[in-house]
């Protein structure tokens, strides 16, 4: 799979308008719809369930400015991904303890568990 089949260019966010981690993952999962690669009526179900995954697995703030909020979603048909930055930082509780500049977000199938 090439970059740009797994990202579409509209679900690039050059200043994410989000100041929270969980308004930066229901942002990104929003442009995925606004890109047509989900429904937008499932904007807010998938947008829980990444950061439910965020709540209970533990963050996705990796350290160095950097976030990956991921989740498996249910019906989905392919894998696809959304990126944002954010020049002000987002605390994602990572692991450096640093804020965020830079949030890739994936969601893939849940029937496929090699990607």
């Amino acid at each position: 799979m090439k970059l740009l089949e797994l990202v579409p260019r509209n679900a690039i966010v050059a200043e994410l308008a989000a100041a929270d981690r969980n308004g930066a993952i229901r942002e990104l999962v929003e442009t995925l719809a606004a890109a047509s690669v989900i429904p937008a009526a499932e904007v807010e179900t998938i947008a829980k369930s990444i950061i439910t995954r965020e709540r209970t697995r533990g963050t996705t703030g990796f350290g160095k400015g950097v976030a990956a909020p991921h989740a498996k979603i249910a019906g989905l048909h392919r894998a696809a991904a959304a990126v944002g930055r954010s020049s002000r930082g987002i605390d994602f509780s990572s692991l450096d303890g640093e804020p965020v500049f830079a949030v890739f977000l994936l969601i893939s199938p849940e029937e496929q568990p090699e990607v």
